[in-house]
Parts: structure tokens; sequence; C-alpha cells
């Protein structure tokens, strides 16, 4: 697995990763913001992507679209991600993708957010366009 996030440093990297128990090896992977942002078409990330599940946090980093709702924009950014499935060999990309605010509550129980996603297969444009949200705040 290769976990590229342009927006956190190694250090706080490594102290999540130590939190939830994430073994520091070659298996997980990762490239934080010291390390600069690589283009989906980058040949480096393609090398990177073999034989690999790549994350990309935030997605949004990695579009080159400057309007998200332009449909032929979305087209050209699921050809990219086609593309590092198929040139590059990735196994599978999460794109991983946070809301815009959390609601400040201070629930009385413990809470955890599931993000999940189901995309379907196919042409590039099904990559996106069958993505479907699962859940949101839910009490475990």
């Amino acid at each position: 697995m290769i976990y590229h996030v342009p927006e956190m440093n190694e250090s706080l990297i490594r102290h999540y990763m130590h939190l939830v128990g994430v073994p520091d090896d070659d298996n997980f992977l990762v490239r934080p913001m010291e390390s600069g942002l690589w283009t989906l078409d980058d040949p480096r990330m393609l090398r990177s992507a073999e034989g690999r599940c790549v994350f990309l946090d935030t997605a949004g980093y990695f579009n080159p679209a400057d309007d998200a709702s332009n449909y032929q924009q979305v087209i050209k950014f699921s050809a990219l991600i086609h593309n590092l499935m198929t040139a590059g060999g990735a196994l599978a990309v999460v794109g991983l993708y946070h809301p815009r605010s959390i609601p400040r509550m201070r629930p009385s129980g413990p809470w955890r957010i599931q993000c999940s996603a189901r995309l379907d297969t196919g042409t590039p444009a099904k990559l996106l366009a069958g993505a479907e949200p699962q859940r949101g705040l839910e009490r475990p």
C-alpha cells in the first residue's frame, strides 16, 4: 500500500500510524508533503503504484480539474485514475475526501466516522460516476 498525503508532514503521519498500530515497514509506504506532489501521470507515481493499493488523501490535490462539476474534466480525472490502474498496475485506487466542516457536537458516547465508497469497474467514466457514499456519522 502507498499512502500519498500532501497535506500532512511526515512526523504527524508517523504519530498517527503509531497511535493506530500501523507497522513502519515496506507494506505501508507513505509520501508526505515534504516529498512534493506527483501528478497521477508522473512516471514515478506510475512506478510506485505497481502491485499496490494507492491512497490519495485528499483526492482533490491530485485532480487537475479547476471545476469538479464539469463533466469533461471529470472524465479526464477518471482517465488518469484508470491509467494508474492499467499502465501503473495499481491493485486499487482509493480517493479520500473530507467533509468541508464537521458539526461541533459533543456526543455522550463514542462516535466514529465511516467514510467508504463503492466503485464500479469498467470504463474510466464509471470509476467516478459509480462512486456511492455509504454512511456518515453513526454510533458504534
